[in-house]
């Protein structure tokens, strides 16, 4: 219970706090010369109420309806009036968060795409929602006649458009960046002196201090060599403020008739300097939005980059590892087969293997010097065994089959023992007697990869 009290408190705060701003802006907007006197080219709340229901949540419009309704209502319009503008001022700010919401709009506006669906999507669509609302409850209270009707809704889309692009979008981008933690840090110097190089050209521009007339030179496209310095240099966060300090200036110029905006008639005069100040401020937001996401691209390409070469760097050491494994095993291997050739040479009895396929791997000394041969000739495949050494059952005249040799019975997984057979050779044609054993050879995986035969003489036994 205490929680939700704590939030329901914290809610109602923020609603009143939110109603205040609003209220308070609002009174200053509509003394400056308002159309019907309720529409005004300069319009901060519309900013404050999309900045705080997008980036707080939708739940705080009643806050935007509240401060809406005390402001016309204080100004002059009957309450049915002030509650219809209300209405309009609620809707804008609520159609704006939702689009720009459900259009994956990012605050930081680090992307060309999210400067234009700012333009598009808090400035130019919900500003007709206001306008329309606001003026057509203006018109069925009998406010303001049909013939005024025009002028009074431009006036009032201007403003609201402006009051988005000025101080919705520097609330929205601020915002962001306190949230981010973002800074100028170690950029102080710099930034000191790019914007008293633009307060310099913008109070020269619009408030005329120096008596240049300003509003016959195009001295204002000076300041804007600053603002384009100021956007590339620090992003979003600076073109905000550099917008709102030119913004600034230039109003109160213009209100005050210095500058070349400064025509007489108030209401013209804020018309062509908005239209000016918003064309500006949608040119310094793209370059931002451009600079940042070449940034950001870049960043993230070094990231890739980074990641790769740290893949790279994780499989060369894989590699390396694996590689000296391998070099250790064919080591072992190596003297494994060193002490295997030394125990075959060393040995007494004859061995000989083959492949699953019948051919010679290998024969040691002894089985060579058995049979009577040249190394090079006694190796040769076990079909022609037969021809070549012809084995014999222990009666010394029937032919053992090639199909039950000890070796051929090894490759289809038999194993023998002491078969004792007559071995004819050209060294002993009458033939001598041996005594065969037979083993399969086997893989890891128990797979017959060859065989091999172990015969011994067996000088006690005649043939």
């Amino acid at each position: 219970m205490a929680i939700a009290a704590k939030r329901m408190f914290a809610y109602v705060g923020g609603v009143l706090v939110l109603a205040a701003l609003y209220f308070g802006t609002a009174v200053i907007g509509l003394s400056f010369d308002a159309v019907s006197g309720f529409a005004t080219l300069v319009w901060p709340p519309t900013g404050i109420a999309i900045a705080a229901l997008l980036m707080f949540g939708g739940e705080y419009w009643p806050g935007v309806f509240l401060g809406a309704l005390l402001a016309n209502y204080f100004t002059g319009a009957p309450l049915p009036v002030a509650f219809g503008i209300g209405v309009g001022n609620t809707g804008e700010a609520v159609v704006a968060a939702y689009l720009l919401k459900r259009s994956g709009f990012r605050p930081a506006m680090d992307r060309i795409k999210d400067g234009v669906l700012f333009v598009g999507y808090a400035c130019l669509v919900p500003a007709l929602v206001a306008a329309s609302i606001g003026v057509g409850s203006l018109v069925l209270g009998r406010v303001v006649s049909l013939e005024v009707v025009g002028p009074t809704w431009f006036a009032w889309w201007i403003g609201d458009v402006m009051g988005a692009l000025v101080v919705g979008r520097l609330l929205v981008v601020m915002i962001d960046a306190y949230r981010r933690k973002l800074s100028w840090k170690g950029r102080g110097a710099e930034a000191m002196a790019e914007f008293l190089l633009l307060t310099a050209l913008a109070v020269t521009a619009y408030l005329d201090p120096l008596g240049f007339k300003s509003s016959a030179i195009p001295i204002v496209y000076l300041v804007l060599l600053p603002r384009i310095l100021i956007a590339f240099r620090f992003g979003q966060m600076g073109s905000v403020l550099s917008t709102l300090l030119v913004s600034s200036i230039a109003v109160w110029g213009t209100v005050h008739g210095t500058g070349p905006f400064a025509k007489g008639d108030l209401s013209e005069s804020l018309f062509w300097l908005q239209l000016f100040l918003g064309t500006t401020s949608v040119a310094t937001m793209l370059i931002a939005a451009a600079n940042m996401e070449r940034k950001n691209a870049e960043d993230e390409l070094r990231g890739f980059n980074k990641d790769l070469e740290k893949k790279v760097a994780d499989r060369t050491a894989q590699l390396v590892k694996a590689n000296e494994q391998l070099e250790q095993s064919k080591q072992s291997l190596d003297k494994r087969r060193a002490v295997l050739q030394a125990v075959l040479h060393a040995i007494g009895e004859g061995v000989t293997a083959v492949d699953t396929a019948g051919n010679p791997i290998m024969i040691n000394p002894a089985a060579v010097k058995m049979i009577g041969m040249e190394p090079s000739e006694a190796l040769f495949p076990l079909e022609k065994l037969s021809e070549r050494f012809p084995m014999f059952y222990p009666d010394g005249k029937t032919p053992v089959p090639l199909v039950d040799l000890p070796i051929t019975r090894a490759l289809r997984g038999e194993s023998t023992s002491n078969e004792r057979m007559v071995l004819k050779t050209p060294r002993s044609p009458k033939g001598v007697m041996v005594s065969v054993t037979g083993s399969p050879i086997n893989d890891e995986k128990g797979n017959i990869i060859g065989g091999v035969a172990v015969f011994r003489e067996l000088p006690s036994e005649q043939v």
